[in-house]
């Protein structure tokens, strides 16, 4: 088999995690393939990649809250994304159905994968999945949604998992993530991750991790909560609040151990709930519609609560604050992997990769 390289492009801290992960276990099956990465400037994505030692190149921006704005960020990445590209030469892109690069990869003559767990997120889906060779994506979700979005069936290729069991599977959790927080062992740790309020998808008023963060200051003096905003102006509204109760890391660090040693996580969206759930620690999403992908998890056993009310989040997190650690490592070993799915995959688009 002739070498293959692999465009990887990642433009959320998610998508990062995603992306390395898929490389590393094709790399372990296939010491001999290439990849490159390309990103954006957007919150934590980049510091992602400086994390996980990746080399990674970074082109384009967050398009902000406007239509307009999303827009003139898309073509202007496509423009560069297409230049870089058309010189690196791959063979395959893998993205989460990243507009931008899907674009680049279709008008390229690229063979295109897409990874997408987030059907809601129906710009993203029509302009990626009509263009998509194949789509990888949990078999929880109606596959009903991905072809009234565009996707031909022939593409869709659905697994039994979630995308995050990827990077969770094999992790052992390592205390000194708590030195770097100046965390102590007495402290009762809150992860918090507020909502998407630019996304185009996101349709509720954004905002309400203010009062919940509030209420949260109140409940115990030992409580510690670890922030992850999403955009400045969450960011400047936290530093208004209780200083020595709430950290926000300056980039990224290992948010697995973090999640481990957590008494409770709570977010806007989907992804922490998951990974949290994951490695145990109960989580709450007030995201404002059920994720199909959390109610799978939640059924299997995994502690992930979905609830927007926020009275039931403050009862829910105190509830939590007592609880001792259980383990669900059992549970861990009946989810199929999306590096699995990939392997499948692949050796339609590429016969000789075995």
């Amino acid at each position: 088999m002739n070498t293959v390289k692999f465009w990887f492009d990642a433009l959320t801290p998610k998508q990062a995690r995603l992306m390395v992960s898929l490389y590393r276990a094709l790399k372990q099956d296939h010491p001999e393939i290439q990849a490159i990465f390309t990103t954006r400037d957007y919150e934590y994505t980049i510091s992602t990649f400086n994390y996980l030692q990746v080399p990674h190149f970074a082109i384009g921006r967050h398009g902000g809250k406007t239509l307009k704005g999303k827009l003139i960020a898309f073509a202007e990445r496509v423009i560069e994304l297409a230049d870089y590209i058309d010189q690196e030469k791959p063979n395959l892109l893998i993205s989460f159905c990243s507009p931008s690069a899907t674009r680049v990869a279709f008008g390229l003559g690229i063979p295109i994968i897409s990874y997408m767990d987030t059907p809601h997120a129906t710009a993203v889906a029509k302009l990626s999945f009509s263009l998509s060779n194949k789509i990888i994506f949990p078999s929880s979700i109606d596959k009903t949604l991905y072809l009234n979005l565009g996707a031909n069936e022939s593409a869709l290729y659905p697994y039994n998992g979630v995308d995050e069991i990827e990077w969770i599977k094999d992790y052992q959790p390592k205390p000194e993530v708590l030195k770097q927080l100046q965390l102590e062992p007495h402290h009762k740790i809150i992860v918090f991750r507020p909502e998407e309020s630019s996304a185009s998808y996101y349709k509720a008023q954004g905002g309400m991790y203010k009062q919940i963060l509030t209420a949260l200051l109140d409940l115990d003096p030992n409580i510690r909560i670890v922030f992850f905003p999403r955009y400045s102006a969450q960011q400047d509204h936290v530093k208004q609040l209780g200083k020595h109760k709430i950290i926000i890391p300056p980039v990224s660090l290992d948010t697995l151990s973090l999640f481990y040693y957590a008494k409770v996580t709570i977010t806007g969206g989907g992804t922490m709930s998951r990974e949290s759930a994951l490695m145990g620690t109960p989580s709450i999403t007030y995201f404002p519609r059920k994720l199909e992908v959390n109610t799978y998890l939640e059924n299997l056993g995994f502690p992930v609560y979905h609830e927007t009310h926020f009275e039931k989040i403050i009862e829910l997190t105190k509830i939590f604050l007592r609880q001792e650690k259980k383990s669900y490592a059992h549970l861990l070993k009946t989810l199929e992997t999306p590096s699995s799915a990939l392997r499948t995959v692949l050796k339609d688009l590429i016969p000789d990769f075995s």
